[in-house]
């Protein structure tokens, strides 16, 4: 049985989700797509040039890069925090 708070909390996210949604516009790539997809030479630049391959690899380091900078942050909010306790108590 789902209580009040889950029920308000779901319809919080749903109706952020959804706001997201339809101000964000759609795939600026879209058009490039669309015209690229239909290149007759790009299946033999991918045997050479393996695009789905550098992508992942991208996206692995991006996700790395990402991670490190989050932990940063969060690293120097605690000192900040631990840092402003041990100043106010003497």
């Amino acid at each position: 049985m789902t209580s009040a708070w889950d029920f308000v909390k779901n319809t919080l996210a749903n109706f952020i989700i959804n706001l997201f949604t339809t101000i964000l516009p759609s795939s600026p790539f879209r058009s490039f797509m669309d015209y690229f997809g239909n290149n007759e030479y790009l299946g033999y630049i991918n045997y050479f040039v393996p695009v789905n391959t550098f992508v992942a690899i991208l996206e692995a380091w991006v996700s790395c890069i990402l991670a490190y900078y989050v932990f940063r942050f969060m690293y120097s909010l605690v000192m900040a925090a631990i840092n402003a306790v041990t100043n106010v108590i003497p």
